[in-house]
């Protein structure tokens, strides 16, 4: 180590690898209340590294670039050397030190002579923010044998005791601190000061991180124990077991606890039968519930008192499980618990959450398992969700959680206002934090990498100084894009000035007088370079990836003149998300006051206008259009009128949710009476200027809201698509098809909302990964929601989409009792199949055949469903004859619409079978063809092919018989990011279908990628292919059909070929979209007479 003069105060070593929490860390050691510190920072990366100021707050920094990258060893002994102060402290760049952190170590060091290391008390957080415990131990030897629990910044020592036998080791990749502070200990005193002073945040890869790199970890912690073997003594190795006792009796304690919570589960479990006997009564009154009032009442009062009775006990049983729980978790949550997790690991104790799980489910699977038909309980179903009182029952039936979240979307109780935002404490709260900015002498820089930046940015400022600095640092932070900063300052009269003197790299324009937003903003303009041009608020935030993802909608489509975005109010809620003109001038702003992520505004539509609070446009757009109308000046209707001149000449202004700010709203200092005489003056100019416009506009009406928020192109059709849940392509079982049908209508310029009636909760990310960013998607109302949103919509939309059979029951109940709602609507019934005929075929599988009145009892009805439809869509040619034979004339066949992506492998190079599909549980199509093919076909294969042949399950299954069917040639991978990988490199598909209805989509699927397949019978009479693929009659036939395609390479290519060729004969891409066509425009069906 270099000989450095060691002078009076605090070194505090921080070893950064560039990452954003870098700026926190920092600002965490300005706050110091120590005096006497400087601030050593080292370039660990091995490339360029962030421009720091020389300064931290008021201390000195010093920013060390070794010029390579340095492991965490390394850039600790670098850091060492480079400490010129008595005492060290380390910070990593992801941890946090409270102000009173330094001065309180260093209180306890000047009164404890004896010492020369000290350490406080840490808290330590998920990533998420949250606590998760805080670490304040005594000093502890034999602890300090198992696990390393002062991390680096809880720890100062004397810089003296950093000599050339007290390095940190750099053959340790992690608990190289644990190695360091065990050298330290052996020679030195360690001072515990009590109290908690310091955070650590669990990121990365050391001990204590919340999903460290189990390979990296074992390595470090047996490297560890290698080098300090020997001085673990007899008395050393005596404690341990003795604390290895104490492990084994908090173990014996919460196993004792997991029983309990079992039992808990098995009294639910009794709790269900004992409702399943009392539900039973009720059967034979089940076929009296329709149209008969006081029978309906009757049994709603039996349904409510036994969901009290249920709910009553499920409380119970939930107080239980709290308390159980909450015993649980004081053992999990002592520290000798966390140091033993591997431990734990081993043995596979569950989790707490793991127990609550399996106590739910448990609770589900009985009330499922009630002996209801399933006609019964389709019937109860429908009959609850066409009721005023319904939603109630449907949601606690159902386990649907109220939409409280989806204002708008349905009649519910007025919900309670949010508070009232306290602006001034606002306002005060921004200008402390801009004192405390300018009191650090910290600087905003804004360097621009090119002489054509990607985006100029205009921010014009008239005072509010506080609310400036934080749009400004929000700006500071989006170092990886590439904007040119042009602020316009009207002649502030509060700290402004002072502001603007700190920051570097902007073009600022300074005013003699208040010119107005209007005037600021069209001078700027004259001085930006960018492609693009966004007008900004000074009191508004943006998100860190708004201003990228406008310039790249932008950048995406050249027909789209300028882009909004998401307006956030200060406490979270819209304040608008794309704005409507009305035709008399007035403007509104849509879904103020309510939640961002609610459906209707989560999707991208083209609007009226979209606020100036944030709006980019292309600068040559801007410039060749005259720039902002100065009749407008100073403020208000100018970005109005320049979104219409922008619609007027053909572009499009867009509204995209992914672009979010947060704004202050109305920080500006016109008075306001001054604002609103403003606006109204402006208005007249604007109604005066756009008449023709506004001839074209809806009037100003609550009812109108809907149909003004956005703008459709010439003859485009609005269409509720109601499915059973969002169509998920991954998902199989109908959904790739519906979600294709979804895709063409928005194709064809169609708005399009998707209503999921049975399953209406998904996951957003899943949601857009499947459907068009423009299609509207109504989450979490379902069939308790579907009358409200009907009734709200009446008069909306021109077409519906009804798919599946047990949908269009509850629509046609819906209608017959609201005619209403439907009126100028044209139905189409996506019946895709005829599912009673699968009903029929299952039955007859499983040995319980139906009797042939009951079986066309079944398919009667089923068609009847059509009778309320203007067209009906069937998935095959098999599947529409149905319809016709029964009398329906407008009958449309929509299939699958895929093209040839044939993978590259040859037959040589492939290895094992495929299978993909979902299965959501054991009684399913899918789940009952793999789990007969796992007993009667595949001990044939292995016996056949050899014990290395291999079944590949490929999408989400949720089947316990067939995942504990698993092995090492039997892989279940669930649903994956691709499934393209698993078709290019398996040799044989399967399709082992037993009963189904439709058209396996999976098969055309694996057809498409030229994967030849082994098919039951029924699977070849749907798809209408007989020597294109290996057709079985039964289990036998089936291995050996497998058998023999896995071995024949020249059947195998053959096959290939006419599976190619078929795809591209029978789901042609383009006949699908005419078909779509087709189905949306034809004229109404001829109703056949049904006795």
């Amino acid at each position: 180590m270099s000989r450095v003069e060691r002078r009076r105060g605090v070194s505090v070593l921080i070893r950064s690898m560039n990452r954003h929490t870098l700026h926190d860390a920092l600002r965490s050691v300005a706050e110091q209340l120590h005096d006497e510190i400087e601030v050593v920072v080292i370039n660990a990366t091995g490339g360029m590294h962030m421009d720091l100021a020389g300064t931290c707050g008021r201390f000195s920094l010093r920013l060390i670039d070794p010029g390579r990258a340095l492991g965490r060893a390394e850039a600790a002994n670098l850091a060492l050397d480079n400490a010129c102060r008595e005492w060290v402290l380390f910070l990593d760049d992801d941890d946090l030190i409270d102000p009173d952190h330094i001065e309180k170590l260093r209180t306890a060091l000047d009164d404890a002579p004896g010492y020369e290391v000290a350490y406080s008390g840490v808290r330590v957080l998920r990533e998420d923010g949250t606590l998760q415990t805080e670490i304040d131990e005594v000093f502890d030897t034999q602890r300090f044998w198992l696990a390393n629990y002062l991390p680096m910044h809880a720890v100062m020592f004397a810089s003296r005791l950093a000599g050339s036998d007290q390095r940190f080791d750099i053959a340790m990749s992690v608990y190289e601190d644990w190695d360091f502070w065990f050298r330290l200990a052996q020679h030195h005193p360690f001072l515990h000061v009590a109290g908690v002073s310091a955070t650590y945040r669990l990121i990365g890869q050391s001990g204590l991180s919340a999903e460290p790199d189990q390979a990296v970890t074992l390595a470090g912690r047996r490297h560890f124990y290698r080098k300090w073997r020997p001085l673990l003594s007899d008395e050393v190795v005596e404690a341990l077991m003795a604390r290895a006792e104490l492990e084994r009796a908090h173990y014996a304690t919460s196993t004792r606890a997991l029983a309990d919570a079992r039992a808990a589960a098995r009294s639910a479990s009794e709790e269900a039968t004992r409702l399943q006997i009392e539900l039973t009564k009720a059967r034979g009154r089940e076929e009296l519930l329709v149209g008969q009032a006081e029978r309906d009442k009757q049994l709603l009062a039996q349904l409510d008192v036994s969901r009290r009775e249920l709910m009553t006990h499920v409380a119970d049983v939930k107080r239980e499980y709290a308390r159980l729980e909450k015993g649980y978790r004081q053992v999990t949550g002592s520290l000798s618990w966390r140091l033993t997790e591997p431990l734990r690991a081993v043995r596979g104790l569950a989790q707490g959450s793991a127990v609550r799980e399996l106590a739910r489910k448990r609770i589900w699977r009985g009330l499922r398992a009630l002996p209801i038909s399933p006609s019964a309980r389709q019937k109860l179903k429908v009959e609850l969700a066409t009721r005023p009182w319904g939603a109630p029952v449907l949601r606690w039936l159902m386990a649907v959680r109220p939409a409280t979240d989806q204002p708008g979307a349905c009649n519910r109780p007025e919900a309670t206002p949010a508070p009232e935002l306290d602006k001034e404490a606002v306002r005060l709260d921004a200008e402390r934090t801009l004192t405390r900015f300018l009191e650090s002498g910290e600087r905003l820089s804004f360097p621009t990498s090119s002489s054509k930046p990607r985006v100029s940015v205009v921010v014009v400022l008239f005072n509010q100084a506080g609310l400036s600095l934080l749009c400004l640092k929000g700006l500071a932070r989006l170092r990886a894009l590439d904007l040119q900063l042009i602020i316009v300052d009207n002649a502030s009269s509060d700290r402004v000035p002072e502001l603007l003197s700190r920051i570097d790299g902007a073009h600022i324009q300074r005013e003699m007088e208040n010119r107005g937003f209007l005037r600021a903003v069209n001078s700027a303009a004259c001085s930006a370079t960018g492609e693009y041009l966004l007008l900004l608020n000074n009191d508004a935030v943006v998100s860190d990836d708004a201003i990228e993802r406008a310039a790249t909608r932008l950048d995406t489509d050249p027909d789209v003149g300028a882009v909004g975005g998401a307006i956030l109010l200060w406490d979270g809620r819209l304040q608008e998300a794309g704005s409507v003109i009305w035709s008399d001038g007035s403007c509104l702003g849509y879904g103020r006051g309510e939640p961002p992520g609610a459906g209707q505004y989560r999707f991208v539509r083209d609007v009226d206008y979209c606020s100036g609070a944030f709006l980019m446009t292309r600068r040559a757009l801007f410039d060749g259009m005259g720039r902002l109308d100065d009749r407008y000046a100073p403020a208000y209707y100018e970005e109005s009128d320049y979104c219409v001149r922008l619609i007027e000449a053909g572009h499009r202004v867009v509204y995209d949710p992914s672009v979010r700010i947060r704004h202050f709203e109305f920080a500006s200092d016109i008075g306001q009476g001054r604002a609103l005489e403003l606006q109204a003056r402006n208005r007249g100019v604007f109604a005066q200027v756009h008449s023709g416009f506004l001839a074209r506009q809806y009037p100003p009406a609550r009812a109108n809201v809907l149909l003004g928020r956005m703008r459709l192109v010439g003859g485009a059709h609005r269409v509720l698509f109601i499915d059973d849940r969002v169509p998920l392509p991954w998902l199989g079982q109908g959904y790739p098809r519906a979600c294709r049908f979804v895709q063409a209508l928005v194709a064809a310029g169609d708005f399009v909302t998707h209503y999921p009636l049975q399953f209406p909760s998904e996951d957003w990310g899943d949601v857009y990964r499947a459907l068009h960013e423009r299609v509207e998607v109504m989450l979490d109302l379902g069939l308790a929601g579907i009358a409200s949103f009907l009734a709200e919509r009446t008069g909306y939309y021109d077409a519906m989409v009804i798919s599946r059979p047990h949908n269009m029951e509850v629509v046609m109940a819906l209608r017959e009792r609201h005619p209403e709602w439907f009126r100028g609507v044209r139905i189409v019934y996506d019946a895709e199949a005829l599912f009673s005929v699968r009903d029929i075929a299952k039955a007859r599988l499983i040995g319980e055949p139906l009797p042939a009145a009951q079986q066309e009892q079944l398919i009667r009805a089923e068609l009847a469903l059509a009778r309320g439809a203007d067209c009906v869509v069937a998935v095959s040619v098999a599947e529409a004859r149905h319809y016709r034979d029964a009398g329906y004339a407008d009958v449309h066949v929509l299939g699958h619409a895929l093209a040839c992506r044939p993978g590259g492998t040859d037959f040589q190079a492939r290895q094992g079978l495929l299978f993909v599909g979902a299965v959501p549980f054991d009684d399913s199509p899918n789940g009952d063809s793999l789990i007969w093919f796992l007993r009667e076909v595949w001990p044939h294969v292995v016996r056949e092919l050899g014990e290395q042949v291999v079944l590949d399950i490929v999408g989400p299954c949720e089947s316990e018989t067939i995942r504990a069917m698993c092995s090492a040639q039997v892989r279940v991978h669930g649903k994956v990011a691709a499934v393209q990988p698993y078709y290019d490199a398996a040799r044989v598909f399967i399709v082992p279908t037993r009963y189904a209805a439709g058209l396996p989509h999976k098969a055309h699927e694996a057809a498409a990628h030229g994967l030849p397949m082994v098919v039951t019978q029924m699977i070849s009479e749907q798809l209408g292919w007989k020597h294109e693929v290996q057709v079985a009659a039964d289990a036998g036939d089936f291995a050996m059909a497998c058998v023999r395609l896995y071995n024949d390479n020249a059947l195998w290519q053959s096959q290939r070929s006419e599976l190619l060729r078929c795809v591209e004969r029978d789901c042609s891409e383009a006949a699908f979209d005419a078909a779509v066509s087709r189905i949306m425009c034809r004229s109404s069906v001829a109703v056949p007479p049904l006795s």
